[in-house]
């Protein structure tokens, strides 16, 4: 019998064939059979007599070609005998790694055998009683393994005819292991982030066949197994370029794309759902890895002839069988650096004024200086999804998670004037006296004097004449406050209030009241003088001598406009009124630009919430006697000095209540507005005589 050496082919007359699959068998030089081939390469002649046929065979039934480091590796070996009866031989397995590593591997045969080594009884060929399969399971280490499968090794248990056969030897080859780092950074104003990578960076992912014997029977068949070990970072994950394995091909190449999404919410941050991480310093990083890990094989069938001893003239037996080859395995991991930052609790506030800056020093004008209550708003910040290059796709308004306070300075000037005066009212009368005018019809307000005598003293009269109350007064107030509201301001209406009730008309001269009692001109003791007020207007008789009157009152409400409705890229760009940054955190106007220039933080008005600069002005006439009502003096009232005066009462701002200005600790002091002089020299009774 010859066995023919594989990788030549030959002619017989006009055919070629291939080495691999023919054989010399018996018979083949009976009656010179074989004697007209010509053979140009090497060939093995074994001859046999006649006689029974002895021999082992050992193949490799399953065997992978390569495998990466940690591959679960299984290797199949089958003995095949040419005996005609049962034979009990020996086995023995080697496997050992290129490299001085230890392995574990784990035998099992068909008869439930774990021996690396022992004896086992094998049947010929189509006995009933089975074929005669050995496993060795092992993991792959990270080199080479050489594997043998050796049967009778020294041919005497039982004598065989050749060992050529007695031996499968391969090596399973050491696929190459690729690591890869993505660094992601999740910047401070990202919610998400898209991310994209190759699987294996530039390198191929690759499995390699090669044909053991025969011919190929079909095409490669397998896949590239790529999982996500980190479901609860890597979201929306998605694995392209890389379909399953049904091709034409020795060498199949991947390079799977792999999309996914970081989302900050992963990492206890999540400002869209109100839940807000503090970090101790917002400048370091959270980091957290996620890996996505890829391996897997590919398996094609292929066919051979394969003769045998059995058979006179063998042309040989199609045999099926499998090989397989591993991809390359790897991890990528991706490094993912989230920043957080959420705003200050506390902002720096700015200093408003609250005083009164002009106390009444001049011309009746008075200024008061106060900070509105706080207005408390809400507030959002403007957060973005990234695409996979780090560019904004869409934005989101998120939340803030501190409520800002509006605060603004408020003001309320007071202007007050003497519209007609106690000089102007009683002119007239006292140029009348000046003449000599004799008369009540040039008497309006007063009888004055005509005494020559008497002509020297301002305001000369006798007593026992009328001597009416006369004068009027205006104020105009404006105020400015900061409402939520349009409308009047309980700023204004007190303060327009407590000025009016300040006003005082004061004098000590003596009246007669219709029972010919003598009392002052607020119809009180003649021995203390007469005071009148917008409260206690009424004097002798009942007779209302102060009348107040509102001549005008205007409401200006101007809406302080914000502007939240899209994100800006700068200060300058964000249209909101000033008097909103100096309130919130990001801008230089509230001494927080930093946040802005360090973490992108940046806040905006959130919606539906409103502030009014409301400007009020209110003027008021208070008019003394405005129906010059006559009052008489006291016959006997001494002679001597009186006087009138319109003056304005102290206000302590402090012990209003209902009021932001109340927090001022200050009086705005009374003031005298109007006065004169009054001699009494002589009676009534002195003409009459």
């Amino acid at each position: 019998m010859g066995h023919l050496i594989e990788g030549f082919t030959f002619k017989t007359g006009t055919i070629t064939r291939k080495s691999e699959e023919s054989s010399v068998g018996y018979g083949t030089f009976k009656n010179g059979g074989a004697v007209g081939i010509h053979f140009d390469y090497p060939i093995k002649f074994t001859f046999y007599s006649a006689k029974e046929p002895r021999d082992f065979s050992v193949r490799f039934e399953t065997i992978p070609q390569s495998a990466a480091k940690g591959d679960p590796v299984i290797v199949s070996a089958v003995i095949n005998s040419a005996f005609i009866n049962e034979q009990k031989t020996n086995f023995r397995w080697e496997i050992t790694p290129v490299k001085n590593r230890k392995l574990d591997v784990e035998y099992v045969n068909k008869d439930g055998g774990t021996e690396e080594q022992g004896e086992i009884n094998v049947f010929p060929e189509g006995d009933e009683r089975g074929d005669h399969i050995f496993y060795a399971v092992f993991t792959m280490p990270d080199c080479d393994v050489d594997v043998k499968f050796i049967v009778n090794e020294d041919g005497t248990n039982p004598e065989e005819d050749d060992l050529e056969n007695n031996v499968a030897s391969a090596t399973i080859e050491l696929v190459e292991t690729f690591n890869n780092l993505e660094i992601i950074n999740l910047p401070y104003d990202a919610l998400s982030r898209d991310i994209s990578f190759k699987l294996a960076g530039e390198n191929e992912i690759k499995a390699q066949l090669r044909l053991p014997r025969g011919s190929w029977d079909g095409n490669a068949k397998g896949e590239l197994k790529v999982t996500n070990e980190n479901n609860d970072l890597l979201r929306k994950f998605e694995v392209k370029d890389n379909p399953k394995v049904n091709e034409d091909s020795e060498t199949i190449i991947r390079k799977p794309i792999i999309n996914a999404q970081i989302q900050r919410s992963d990492f206890g941050d999540n400002p869209s759902k109100k839940i807000y991480l503090d970090v101790a310093d917002p400048t370091k990083p959270i980091q957290k890895k996620a890996s996505v890990t890829y391996n897997g094989n590919v398996e094609r069938d292929y066919t051979y002839r394969e003769y045998c001893d059995r058979e006179e003239n063998c042309t040989g037996h199609p045999v099926s069988s499998t090989t397989s080859a591993a991809f390359n395995n790897g991890i990528h991991e991706v490094q993912i650096n989230t920043y957080v930052y959420n705003g200050k609790k506390d902002l720096k506030k700015k200093e408003y004024e609250n005083k009164i800056s002009n106390n009444y020093d001049k011309d009746f004008k008075a200024k008061i200086l106060w900070t509105n209550s706080p207005i408390k708003f809400d507030v959002i910040r403007y957060m973005f999804h990234l695409d996979a290059a780090g560019n904004p796709k869409t934005w989101e308004a998120v939340p803030g998670r501190y409520q800002r306070e509006f605060v603004q300075q408020c003001s309320a000037d007071i202007d007050w004037n003497v519209t007609s005066s106690i000089k102007q009212e009683y002119e007239q009368d006292r140029e009348a006296a000046r003449q000599g005018k004799q008369g009540q019809a040039f008497y309006n307000k007063v009888v004055f004097a005509t005494d020559k005598n008497l002509r020297s003293y301002d305001y000369p009269i006798k007593s026992g004449y009328y001597f009416n109350p006369a004068g009027k007064y205006t104020f105009e107030v404006t105020t400015v406050n900061y409402k939520t509201g349009q409308g009047k301001t309980k700023e204004h209406e007190e303060l327009v209030n407590v000025l009016i009730n300040s006003f005082r008309y004061e004098s000590n001269l003596i009246y007669i009241n219709g029972s010919n009692q003598a009392v002052n001109i607020a119809n009180g003791s003649y021995k203390t003088p007469g005071i009148l007020t917008a409260k206690n207007n009424k004097g002798i008789g009942g007779k209302e001598l102060i009348s107040v009157k509102t001549t005008e009152y205007k409401n200006i409400a101007n809406e302080i406009p914000y502007y939240s409705d899209k994100p800006y890229e700068n200060e300058n760009e964000n249209k909101s009124h000033d008097f909103w940054k100096m309130s919130m955190e990001g801008y230089s106007l509230s001494g927080s630009l930093d946040s802005y220039t360090k973490y992108k933080y940046r806040e905006y008005v959130a919606g539906n919430q409103k502030v009014y600069e409301i400007t009020e002005t209110t003027k008021v006439e208070i008019v003394v006697n405005g129906g010059n009502n006559k009052f008489y003096t006291h016959p006997k009232m001494p002679d001597g000095e009186y006087y009138i005066r319109v003056w304005l009462d102290n206000i302590n701002l402090g012990k209003m209540s209902g009021v932001d200005y109340s927090s001022i600790n200050d009086t705005l002091k009374g003031v005298i507005l109007d006065n004169i002089k009054i001699t009494v020299k002589g009676s009534i009774y002195d003409d009459i005589s």
